[in-house]
């Protein structure tokens, strides 16, 4: 999603942090979120507008790779955005090493463009499911006892620095670690997780990780398979292998080149078995 890359400015950093305090209502974090969002007055745009769809639509887990650096105070969903980002790279490289060696393999035993196709339509359709199957469940979120108090304890009436309060930290402790959130944000995380371990948030939905996985999967698979049924072997191949070069290359460079290297070693057994 094509989204600019400049800084937030302090309208936008404001609007989107309101955004996140109304999708963490119930939660500590909730609490996190209004400390740092009233610090200015909000400013709607357009990308704000599409990262609060994103947001609702999946979280900050979905939004991280728009937010991360950008965005004051999303630090704290730095392990499961990473976490799930990281995977979805995974799941891409694995799909361009899969589609491309089994047709580079098979444009080396000089088979026709139409069954390197439709083995990279099998590895597409396959592999997507098989992604989307093998995703962990997430546990669900401890329920509440019928006797536990569903309402937030009084402390809550004093914004964060009450909630810390009532962890046990003393009043200078607690105003303490909330001012050095609204002055240093991100840096300021650590102290609070280690002060208030329940501010940590959940891991992004098994839904979430399915479709974004299968996602992944279909997006570095469908254009090779779709350039290898309508050019002539190999070129078909060729050109998807350089699809999977520039997208490898999101990755970093390395990335690239194992992707380039294993899809030339895969087309040169094919020659070399086809010859003898």
């Amino acid at each position: 999603m094509p989204l600019p890359s400049r800084p937030f400015d302090v309208g936008e950093t404001a609007a989107l942090q309101r955004v996140l305090s109304d999708l963490e209502a119930g939660t500590t974090r909730q609490w996190y979120w209004l400390e740092l969002s009233q610090q200015h007055p909000a400013a709607l745009s357009r990308r704000v507008r599409t990262l609060a769809w994103l947001l609702r639509r999946g979280g900050p887990a979905l939004a991280w790779p728009w937010l991360r650096g950008r965005l004051a105070g999303t630090a704290l969903y730095a392990t499961p955005g990473e976490t799930l980002w990281r995977r979805l790279a995974q799941v891409r490289q694995d799909a361009l090493l899969a589609v491309l060696c089994s047709g580079a393999l098979l444009a080396g035993f000089e088979r026709l463009a139409a069954t390197q196709a439709f083995a990279a339509w099998c590895i597409a359709g396959i592999g997507a499911l098989w992604q989307a199957w093998r995703v962990p469940a997430v546990p669900p979120p401890p329920e509440l006892d019928d006797d536990s108090e569903i309402l937030p304890g009084p402390e809550s009436s004093l914004g964060l620095a009450g909630m810390l309060m009532g962890r046990g930290l003393s009043p200078q402790a607690a105003m303490t670690l909330v001012a050095s959130l609204r002055q240093r944000q991100d840096a300021a995380v650590p102290a609070l997780l280690a002060a208030m371990p329940e501010l940590a948030p959940p891991p992004p939905t098994a839904a979430l990780q399915r479709w974004l996985r299968a996602g992944q999967w279909l997006f570095a698979t469908l254009p090779v398979a779709l350039v290898a049924g309508v050019l002539p072997s190999p070129w078909g191949m060729a050109l998807g292998a350089a699809w999977g070069t520039l997208l490898a290359a999101r990755n970093g460079r390395s990335t690239a080149l194992l992707v380039a290297l294993a899809a030339l070693i895969a087309y040169a057994l094919g020659r070399l078995g086809h010859a003898l």
